[in-house]
C-alpha cells in the first residue's frame, strides 16, 4: 500500500542549527563549517542512494559546489535568529524501484528550482538496516536555499514558505501527491495517494503523530516514549477500526480503558520519578550548604563579600531548588527530619543507593529551619544583589547613552572632515583652473630660448607641490615649495621683457587669492622685484627715445645727373 508523508522544516540559528551541518548529515560527506569553525564528518554514514545539486542555469558555477554552497547561504545571514535553510522531507511509495524514486525526485527539484529560482541539494536515504526500523522507509530529504540564486551568488530572500496564510506548503502538499500518482501510473501501479486528511477525506481513522529522529532511535533500540506509545495505541486503533467498522463504540471504550490504564501507569511512575527527584534534591542541598556556609561566614559581614560567595556557590538557585522539592515531600507527607520510614526507603531505593543515605540520616538543615535563617540573614544579602543589579543596568544604560552619543558626535565631526576635505579639493581645483589662465606652460620664442621655457615650467612643478602640500595641510612642505618657487621668480625677473612682467604678475596674484595661506612675505618681495624690473624697462625705453636720431634719407638722384670735377 502506498503511503504518502510530505513535511517542511526549517534551519534556523535560533534553534543552533547549521546548514552546513545539515547538507553533510544529509549527503553522507565531509564538510566544514565557516561560520561555526568546525568540521562535520559523516563520510562514514550508509544508505544513500543520491546526493544531487539543482541549480538554475545562470547561477554563479560556486553555488554548484556543496561546500561553497551552504557557507555561502550561512554569510549571507546577518541575525542570530536568521533561517538558513528550509527543507521538504517526502516518503517514497514502497511500489517504487531505485530508478523510479530517482526520476520522481528529479522532477520534485527541478520543479523547486523553476518556481523558487533557489538552489536544491537532495539526498535520498534507504532504510536503516537495524532493527526496529520499516524496510520500505525510503525517504529523501529536499534541502533548499532560502535566497534566490544568481549570476554573482545569493540574492533577494524568499519569503513565500514563510507564510501560512500564502497557501504555498499546502500547494506543494497537493503538488507532491500529484507527482506521486503519476509516477505510481508510470509504474504500472493502480494504488493512489491523497495529500488531504483522514477528516477531509471522509475517512473514519486517526492521524499519528510524526516521528522524529529521535523517536526513531528509541525505537531502534527497543525502548519507548510518549510518542510512540501514542503512535502504537492509534496504529491498534486504527486496525480495530478496520477490521470492524461496525464495532466503535466498543473501540472506543476499549480504548479509553487502554488510555485511562497507560496514563494512570505513567502518573505512578511521573510520581515516583518526582518524588525520587525532590528527595535527590533535599539531600544534595545538605552539602552545598555546609560547604557554602564556611565561605560565607568568612566575609566578616561584608556585603559585597557576601554577595559574590553567593554568586560563586549559585546559591540562589539552588535554595530555590531546595524550598520546592521540601514542599513536595511536605504534601505528600514525607518529613526529612525524621529517619525514612521502611515504605518510604522501598519508594526510594534508588535515591539511597545511589547516595548511601543512611536510614537514620538526619539533615544537616531543615526546611522551617532555612525559612527562619533566610528570612534573616539572606533576604538582606538578596535586596542587595538586586540592587547592585538594577545599578550595574542603570550604569550599562548610562555607558550604553555615552557610546551612542560619542558615535554620533564622531559621526558629525568626520562628515564636517569630509566636508572640509571636499571644499579643499574644489579650492585646489580652482587653483589650478586660475593658475592656467594665466598661460603658464606655454612656449616662450623670444631670446631667452630654453632656458626661459624650462625655468617657467619649473615654476608649475613647484606650483603642483604647493597644491598637493596644502591639500595634506603639510604646510612645512608648502612654504618650502612656495619659497623655492618665489626665489626662482626673483631670478627670472630681471631677465622678462613687458610683457611676460604681466605672466609673472598674473602668477603672484593668483597665488594670493587661492592659497588661503599668508604668504605675503614672498609675493610682496617678487612684487617689489618686479615693479623695479618694470621701471628699469621704462627707463631703458625713455632713454632710447632721447639719444636715438635718425639719419638724413640720402637725395634722388637722376638719371642726367652727372658729378663732373672740374
Amino acid at each position: 500500500m502506498a503511503i504518502y508523508h510530505f513535511s517542511m522544516k526549517t534551519v534556523s540559528r535560533s534553534k543552533g542549527r547549521s546548514a552546513v551541518a545539515a547538507a553533510a548529515y544529509r549527503s553522507g560527506q565531509k564538510l566544514e563549517d565557516h561560520y561555526y569553525g568546525l568540521v562535520h564528518d559523516y563520510t562514514k554514514k550508509s544508505g544513500i542512494e543520491l546526493a544531487q545539486i539543482f541549480t538554475p542555469d545562470d547561477c554563479s558555477p560556486s553555488l554548484k559546489n556543496r561546500q561553497d554552497l551552504w557557507n555561502a547561504a550561512e554569510k549571507a545571514e546577518k541575525r542570530s535568529n536568521s533561517t538558513i535553510a528550509r527543507e521538504f522531507e517526502i516518503a517514497f511509495p514502497q511500489e517504487l524501484n531505485q530508478a523510479q524514486r530517482k526520476a520522481m525526485l528529479i522532477e520534485l527539484c527541478e520543479e523547486i528550482v523553476k518556481r523558487h529560482g533557489v538552489v536544491v541539494d537532495a539526498c535520498i536515504h534507504a532504510p536503516h538496516s537495524q532493527g526496529g526500523t520499516d524496510d520500505r522507509n525510503f525517504h529523501a530529504h529536499v534541502l533548499m536555499t532560502t535566497r534566490q540564486a544568481t549570476p554573482e551568488g545569493l540574492g533577494k530572500k524568499t519569503r513565500e514558505l514563510d507564510d501560512r496564510k500564502s497557501g504555498e506548503v499546502q500547494w506543494w502538499r497537493a503538488k507532491f501527491a500529484e507527482l506521486t500518482n503519476s509516477h505510481l501510473e508510470k509504474a504500472g501501479h493502480d494504488v493512489r495517494v491523497d495529500h488531504r486528511s483522514y477528516k477531509d477525506q471522509g475517512i473514519d481513522r486517526e492521524a499519528k503523530v510524526h516521528e522524529g529522529p529521535a523517536t526513531t532511535a528509541l525505537r531502534r533500540k527497543g525502548l519507548e516514549n510518549e510518542i510512540i506509545a501514542s503512535n502504537d495505541l492509534i496504529q491498534k486503533r486504527n486496525d480495530i477500526r478496520a477490521a470492524n467498522e461496525n464495532s466503535i463504540q466498543e473501540y472506543y471504550d476499549l480504548a479509553k480503558k487502554i488510555d485511562a490504564a497507560e496514563l494512570a501507569i505513567k502518573d505512578r511512575d511521573r510520581e515516583k520519578n518526582n518524588l525520587e527527584d525532590c528527595y535527590q534534591t533535599y539531600w544534595d542541598f545538605q552539602k552545598i550548604y555546609e560547604n557554602f556556609l564556611v565561605d560565607f561566614n568568612a566575609t566578616d559581614g561584608n556585603k559585597a563579600e557576601q554577595a559574590q560567595v553567593i554568586k560563586d556557590h549559585n546559591f540562589t538557585e539552588h535554595l530555590e531548588s531546595f524550598k520546592k522539592a521540601s514542599l513536595v515531600l511536605k504534601q505528600e507527607g514525607i518529613e526529612p527530619t525524621r529517619p525514612p520510614e521502611p515504605s518510604l526507603l522501598g519508594k526510594l531505593s534508588k535515591v539511597f543507593k545511589k547516595q548511601n543515605v543512611e536510614a537514620e540520616a538526619v539533615p544537616f538543615v531543615t526546611f522551617s529551619e532555612m525559612q527562619s535563617i533566610e528570612q534573616e540573614y539572606f533576604t538582606p544579602i538578596f535586596q542587595y544583589i538586586e540592587q547592585a543589579r538594577k545599578s550595574e543596568k542603570k550604569r550599562l544604560e548610562e555607558e550604553k547613552r555615552k557610546a551612542k552619543e560619542s558615535f554620533e558626535r564622531e559621526q558629525r565631526e568626520e562628515i564636517a572632515r569630509a566636508e572640509k576635505s571636499r571644499q579643499k579639493a574644489l579650492a585646489v581645483e580652482e587653483y589650478f583652473r586660475n593658475f592656467d589662465k594665466t598661460g603658464l606652460g606655454r612656449e616662450f620664442d623670444n631670446e631667452l630660448g630654453f632656458i626661459h621655457e624650462s625655468r617657467m615650467g619649473y615654476i608649475g612643478i613647484m606650483t603642483q607641490l604647493q597644491a598637493q602640500s596644502y591639500v595634506e595641510n603639510d604646510f612645512k612642505e608648502f612654504n618650502k615649495y612656495t619659497k623655492e618657487k618665489y626665489e626662482l621668480i626673483e631670478d627670472l625677473i630681471p631677465k622678462l621683457n613687458a610683457e611676460d612682467l604681466k605672466l609673472i604678475k598674473k602668477i603672484i596674484d593668483t597665488d594670493k587669492s587661492v592659497t588661503g595661506v599668508d604668504i605675503t612675505v614672498y609675493t610682496d618681495k617678487a612684487t617689489k622685484v618686479l615693479e623695479e624690473r618694470k621701471q628699469d624697462l621704462e627707463w631703458r625705453s625713455t632713454k632710447q627715445e632721447t639719444t636715438y636720431t635718425p639719419s638724413p634719407a640720402p637725395s634722388k638722384r637722376k638719371d642726367n645727373d652727372n658729378d663732373f670735377s672740374m
